[in-house]
């Protein structure tokens, strides 16, 4: 007659294999980890990339600002590079995970650094105190916050480092126009005119608000024009006013877009125009 296991025995006879397999394989499988060995993400406040294991955050109003760090876990677990998550020592980790071992040895203590090394003292008889400098093995680096000697794998790309979505500010077109918006080729001397333009976000992510700024042609305060946010793929027009012309003869009236320079682009070398100015007598 065959006997049924309890739902509490199953479990246990489960923790019993994943034991064994830890103790044989020296580490868990995936599925193991994840049902025995729970963890942590190590990006808390952004998203972890794989390619180069650092987390980045998302991006900051006005600004678009994006900060990185590197995706690092507390003293006591690795960190499984593949996946971003910190996971006790004991579990074992993945083949990409960052191994640690203490700098110091048995029966020692870690008092601090020098040199790229760690600093061991050692209490002898009657009340001797020793120190030693004790270097982590090669390839690895100390972490002198702890006293831990961390070995992280290379990381070795099959393809491209995934893209960071950002904007692209550029203008699609400029001109000049009349007070009343037609087209022109010339100006009148001390007329007023327009320098016209239609600006476009050509990237992958919204841009949100910048300044549109033209050059100072004869008048002593460059006009400006401030945009609300544009998203990828979106345009827009604008106009900015001159009260007056410099003297009779061509020019080149130079446009920027993001004129603060506030907008983190993934390209940063397209956003100027220029518009030809002919002013005649």
């Amino acid at each position: 007659m065959g006997h049924r296991l309890s739902g509490a025995a199953l479990g246990a006879a489960v923790f019993a294999v994943a034991a064994i397999i830890l103790a044989v394989g020296g580490g868990l499988s995936a599925w193991a980890q994840a049902r025995l060995c729970p963890g942590h993400a190590a990006c808390v406040g952004g998203t972890y990339n794989p390619a180069d294991g650092y987390c980045y955050s998302g991006a900051q109003p006005f600004t678009n600002a994006m900060d990185h760090w590197r995706a690092t876990c507390a003293d006591g677990e690795l960190l499984d590079r593949a996946s971003g998550i910190c996971r006790p020592s004991s579990c074992g980790g993945s083949a990409l995970s960052c191994r640690e071992s203490p700098v110091c040895p048995t029966g020692t203590t870690y008092t601090g650094a020098s040199g790229g090394q760690g600093v061991c003292e050692h209490h002898g008889d009657f009340g001797s105190v020793d120190h030693q400098l004790v270097p982590c093995a090669s390839g690895w680096t100390l972490d002198t916050s702890v006293g831990v000697c961390r070995y992280c794998p290379a990381l070795h790309l099959t393809g491209p480092r995934p893209a960071m979505l950002l904007p692209d500010l550029t203008f699609r077109a400029a001109w000049l126009a009349s007070p009343d918006g037609s087209t022109v080729k010339s100006v009148r001397r001390g007329r007023p005119y327009l320098a016209c333009f239609i600006v476009a976000n050509i990237g992958a992510a919204s841009s949100g608000p910048f300044r549109v700024a033209g050059g100072g042609l004869g008048i002593a305060t460059n006009p400006y024009q401030d945009q609300a946010s544009l998203a990828a793929g979106a345009s827009r027009q604008g106009c900015l006013s001159y009260p007056t012309t410099p003297g009779p003869g061509s020019y080149k009236l130079g446009l920027t877009a993001d004129s603060q320079n506030l907008v983190h682009e993934s390209r940063e070398d397209n956003n100027d125009a220029a518009i030809p100015v002919v002013v005649v007598p």
